[in-house]
Parts: C-alpha cells; structure tokens; sequence
C-alpha cells in the first residue's frame, strides 16, 4: 500500500514538472494572470494576484481603500475572463509586458513593495487614444518573485528517487537478490525472502 502511494505521488510530481516546464517556456512569450479579488468591506478591498512572466513566478498581495478617478486608460491586458465572481484570469501576448515595479532580484528571488491601482471594472478592450474614466482604487502591493526553475527541481525531485528505487530493485532482481533488502536468494524455493519476508518475483526465483 505504502508503495502504491509513493508511486502515485511520484506519477502526480511528474505531471506537475511536465505542467511547469511548459508554463516556464510560454513565460518567456505570453504574461499569464490569475487574481483573487477580496469582497468590498467597509470601503476596503484587496486583491491576491498570482503572475507568469519572463520564467519567474510572481505573488502579489494588495491592499486598496478609497476611489481615484483614472483618464487615459491602457489596458495591461489582451485577454480577460471571469472565472467566478472573485476569480478571474488575463493573459497577455506581448513579450515586452511589464506588470511590476522592476525588482532588485539575486538568483531569480526578489521582493517589491510598491503603490498599485486596480481599476473596476477592468477595461478588456484596446482604447486607442481615447480619454476614457474609470473608477478605480489605490493602495500598496507586496510582490515576492521566485523562479519556475526551482518548482521544477521541486516537482522532479520525487519522480528521480522514485526511478533510481526502480532502477535499484531492478538491479537486484536481475542478480538474484531479493529486491527489497539485497539477501542473496541462490537456492531459494519458497518464493519468500527467508531475511525480509518479502515475495520474490518470479525471475529473480528462477535465476536463483
């Protein structure tokens, strides 16, 4: 039972690595966004935002209170989509994005705090030039940057000992060792590893 679930945690680790390294590569050619805003309380909202961009992975948490009026509206996104009423995905298509203060960075970390507006509703078209006024409110963002390459590693740390385990056992068979603790099986007939009590496969019994 134990190993079936080492095996399952090491097959769902994989597919995480696999998920990783694809989202690491599209960082590098498209900005992909996920937000959670806070519910409006007492004239006080927030907003958790979670961001690819450029092979890091960005945490920002803000916090906004009062409305600004804002002219002259870019949009920093080309795509939107509404998830759930506090949930909601952008993404966009340009390599030259910049969703952030530029951060001091050592090794792909960093950590920014800086003053953020978000605007509501989000403008999810293009204005070209036009004067445009949206309600919006201010307020403080902390951003904590960490690189995609160390969720690889992470991710693919399982996965490694899970092979070089397999590769061990395999090994073992192959000499006519029990697979789980290495004690020679030559001449062995009860299909049982007489040190450990584990049952040993059929090849290694035969080689034996």
């Amino acid at each position: 039972m134990r190993r079936r679930l080492f095996s399952l945690a090491s097959l769902l680790s994989l597919l995480l690595c696999v998920a990783t390294v694809a989202l690491w590569v599209r960082s590098y050619r498209h900005l992909d966004q996920l937000m959670r805003r806070v519910p409006d309380l007492t004239k006080s909202s927030g907003h958790l935002r979670i961001t690819t961009w450029r092979g890091s992975l960005f945490f920002s948490l803000a916090s906004l209170s009062g409305e600004i009026a804002i002219y002259d509206v870019t949009p920093q996104v080309d795509g939107y989509r509404q998830l759930t009423p506090n949930w909601r995905y952008s993404w966009a298509n340009r390599g030259d994005s910049r969703p952030f203060v530029p951060m001091a960075m050592r090794q792909g970390f960093g950590r920014d705090e800086h003053v953020v507006w978000d605007m509501e509703p989000p403008p999810v078209i293009k204005l070209r030039g036009e004067r445009v006024k949206v309600t919006g409110r201010a307020g403080t963002e902390t951003t904590l940057a960490m690189p995609l390459a160390t969720f690889v590693v992470l991710f693919a740390a399982l996965p490694t000992v899970s092979l070089v385990a397999w590769g061990r056992r395999a090994r073992r068979v192959r000499k006519g060792a029990c697979p789980a603790c290495s004690y020679n099986l030559t001449g062995n007939t009860s299909g049982v590893c007489p040190e450990c009590g584990t049952a040993v496969p059929a090849k290694a019994e035969a080689r034996a």
